[in-house]
């Protein structure tokens, strides 16, 4: 597996979460109103929407290393990759001064480091060794979390 850089699985990330947000309706008629506007513009699979390219297992490591950021950085990552705001929208909205610009680069890369950081603590967590021929491990210390499981049930 290639190692990816941190913002291309801020990326992939963000587009986890925007796709994520997108698949709801506010409420039934929202939803057949969109498959018959799907339907009338000749979409076969009216009821299915396109899917962009998603490692899903690397943005739930991402939101759950996100998840253990202090507010200021998830705020940061947030408004920078969730919501595509300018720099000086992040920076009005985190109370970060919008002049000189490298304030906000250092900000943003304070919030990159931490997330490299919580991701290396979390895959270091994850990472329990699996030995079947030592009885002593049982099969509920070797499970992990549910997150875990759910993140080698999606690789």
């Amino acid at each position: 597996m290639t190692q990816k850089s941190i913002k291309d699985r801020l990326e992939n990330w963000s587009r986890w979460a925007r796709y994520i947000e997108q698949r709801g309706y506010d409420s039934m008629t929202g939803a057949v109103v969109d498959r018959m506007r799907r339907a009338a513009l000749g979409n076969v699979w009216c009821g299915v929407s396109a899917r962009p390219d998603i490692d899903e297992a690397d943005a739930l490591r991402v939101e759950s290393a996100w998840r253990t950021l202090n507010m200021r950085n998830r705020d940061m990552l947030l408004w920078t990759y969730i919501n595509n705001a300018r720099p000086e929208v992040v920076c009005r909205k985190l109370g970060i001064a919008a002049r000189p610009a490298a304030v906000f680069v250092e900000a943003f890369d304070q919030a990159l480091s931490a997330l490299e950081l919580a991701l290396d603590s979390l895959a270091q967590r994850n990472t329990i060794p699996r030995n079947n021929l030592n009885p002593s491990l049982t099969s509920d210390s070797t499970k992990g979390t549910a997150l875990s499981d759910e993140i080698e049930a999606l690789d």
